[in-house]
């Protein structure tokens, strides 16, 4: 995206800075490269670079200047790295939005603009993570039900109204059978008249948690967003829980949950949704404080817990949420192995036995004695969900883990259902 700034007037960065970016390698065509991508989207390109550059990269501080870098890469290297070339660089990763500057502060503004004028939140992932076409996409869902692992097309016999699930939020192509068995479990019991959807806020935020007014719009039709079910939490919070609305634009966690939802649906009725993205509960694993000793996690739930008994709704909840990250793309230093696997099997199976319990505190209790070593990604959800749903008892549907030994990473996600 350009902006108003003409490359004429731009003037070289001498102290550049980059931005809070993921880096991690990957093969790319071949090569071992380090794979650069921005969470928050604002930067649409991924960018693939060699090694060496990793090094200069590291240096992209605000702290050292180009002249600084230069005599690190030739005491670290042994060559010369011309003024030029470094600049060129400066310039590419400042075209693509990659660093803190004025181009990238303008770039930000017009397209958070854009974002907070528009009343809906159009799909992000349509033609990249499942169908555009209503069709085709009604197809790709059937074969969630039908494939090898999964629960067939028949719904199960109604038992009682669900007062939350549990789904993945990975990809289908990975986790399409593991949506199935979670939402196959709301085929028989669609009742609820609003459906809070709790999703996990990959790219940080602010506060603890961000919710939006904006309705969200699929292949499948467009889903409301009770407006007066948010503006009643908005106002009991103590913050603004819209501070960080543009968290949601990209944000795949609960669009997944919301294109699964219409397909069920297939409209016998018109529910609402209360989209909600949960940051992080680092800090608190950390301390081994339950959450439900935060202020701000008190306050938010509060402020839920009403606007759920004032609605007079029957509410579900819904977290969208993958459990253990793991391998060496995520920080592990050893490769996968069966042995390694069948640990985290075990480990995310007896932390989900506190979820069929529906005990919070315990299911946190179990993050913390191991300082979160899976990387468990959807637990401020989870944490949520077990918090505000009402409901006494758990079940476990469907367990998974997906594994790809080339990359060395690994993902496992969960289906359950709460009475």
């Amino acid at each position: 995206m350009r902006n108003a700034m003409s490359d004429a007037a731009r003037q070289p960065l001498e102290y550049p800075k980059i931005r809070n970016v993921e880096m991690f390698p990957i093969e790319y065509k071949g090569r071992q490269v380090v794979c650069l991508r921005d969470p928050t989207h604002l930067a649409e390109q991924t960018l693939f670079v060699p090694p060496p550059v990793l090094f200069l990269l590291s240096l992209f501080d605000g702290q050292h200047s180009v002249l600084d870098i230069q005599t690190a890469y030739t005491r670290q290297f042994g060559s010369v790295l011309p003024g030029e070339h470094l600049h060129a660089l400066i310039a590419q990763l400042d075209d693509c939005l990659m660093l803190e500057s004025e181009r990238f502060v303008q770039a930000r503004q017009q397209i958070e603009d854009t974002f907070k004028r528009s009343t809906v939140r159009v799909a992000a992932h349509a033609g990249m993570v499942y169908e555009v076409d209503p069709d085709r996409l009604r197809v790709q869902f059937d074969g969630f039900f039908t494939a090898p692992d999964g629960p067939g097309l028949t719904a199960p016999a109604a038992d009682g109204p669900i007062k939350g699930l549990i789904a993945p939020h990975i990809d289908f192509y990975r986790g399409g059978p593991c949506y199935a068995w979670a939402y196959r479990e709301l085929a028989a019991r669609l009742d609820a008249d609003l459906f809070i959807i709790l999703g996990i806020g990959h790219a940080g935020s602010r506060h603890l948690f961000t919710m939006t007014t904006k309705d969200f719009v699929t292949p499948f039709g467009t889903m409301r967003t009770d407006r007066e079910f948010v503006a009643a939490v908005q106002q009991a919070c103590p913050f603004d829980v819209l501070d960080d609305e543009f968290l949601h634009k990209h944000e795949h966690s609960i669009e997944f949950q919301v294109v699964f939802l219409q397909y069920l649906l297939n409209g016998r009725y018109s529910p609402m949704i209360v989209p909600i993205l949960c940051g992080s509960f680092h800090e608190m694993v950390i301390a081994g404080t339950p959450p439900a000793e935060h202020p701000s996690f008190q306050g938010f739930v509060q402020a839920l817990e009403q606007a759920i008994a004032s609605s007079g709704k029957r509410v579900c909840v819904i977290a969208g949420v993958d459990l253990a990250h793991i391998g060496i793309r995520f920080g592990d230093r050893d490769p996968l192995t069966t042995t390694f696997l069948d640990w985290v099997r075990s480990a995310d199976l007896r932390m989900l036995e506190q979820v069929e319990r529906v005990d919070a505190d315990a299911f946190f209790q179990d993050i913390c004695d191991d300082r979160d070593r899976r990387r468990i990604c959807g637990y401020p959800a989870i944490y949520t969900l077990l918090s505000v749903a009402g409901a006494h008892e758990g079940r476990l549907i469907k367990y998974d883990q997906a594994v790809d030994t080339a990359t060395q990473q690994a993902v496992t996600f969960a289906s359950m259902v709460l009475r």
